[in-house]
């Protein structure tokens, strides 16, 4: 130790320092006067934020999060009947195009069990689109199934008026089956799509606001 102490001394002298005291970043010093070694807790620069700047940062927080999340579920809702729509439109496009190249009746109906037309209900519970060669709007063995859709989400809503309430028929012109106007109303919370059918079989949409 005194050999250290001695060394430690000699290289001071040799550098031109007059400290008497040698400090290590290990929380310890060496005082080459009275040769002891000296443990100290050096002070640690701490950073963070005050309980202030918290409380502002957290309010800032708040404030944004209250803006921006209602309008964030409102385009959430928004594309998901937009999605719904086209869905839909595709399959009444499919089952006009099926009634015209087969020269048949062709039926879209709401379904709860993906085989029968339901007597109840709206467009939600799900559909199916079937061919119909004895125009009877039922789904008999022979019949064939050309597409099965299941029901909605459960905060999803599709309703058809009087005259798509729970089925659209097209005839082999394309043409669709004793309808003035029809119009099926989507919707998810308050975004929606109105769905506008008329006679000739082509559709158009619209946005609305459900209550």
């Amino acid at each position: 130790m005194a050999i250290l102490l001695i060394y430690l001394q000699q290289l001071l002298n040799q550098t031109g320092s007059k400290s008497k005291h040698i400090s290590f970043n290990k929380g310890f010093m060496i005082n080459l006067k009275s040769h002891k070694i000296i443990c100290q807790q050096f002070p640690i620069k701490e950073t963070g934020l005050t309980i202030i700047e918290m409380v502002i940062a957290i309010a800032i927080i708040s404030i944004i999060a209250s803006v921006g999340i209602p309008r964030l579920q409102g385009m959430f809702h928004s594309n998901r009947v937009a999605a719904l729509a086209n869905e839909f439109i595709g399959n009444l496009n499919l089952a006009r195009s099926e009634a015209v190249r087969r020269s048949e009746r062709v039926v879209l109906c709401v379904s709860v069990d993906g085989q029968t037309c339901a007597t109840e209900g709206s467009w939600d519970q799900g559909w199916i689109i079937f061919v119909d060669p004895k125009a009877n709007n039922t789904v008999e063995q022979d019949d064939q199934l050309l597409r099965i859709r299941g029901p909605l989400d459960n905060n999803v809503k599709m309703v058809g008026n009087t005259n798509v309430q729970r089925s659209i028929t097209f005839l082999a012109n394309g043409a669709v089956a004793g309808i003035g106007t029809g119009t099926i109303t989507l919707c998810s919370h308050k975004q929606g799509i109105e769905l506008r059918l008329i006679r000739t079989g082509r559709m158009r949409s619209e946005r609305t606001t459900c209550s």
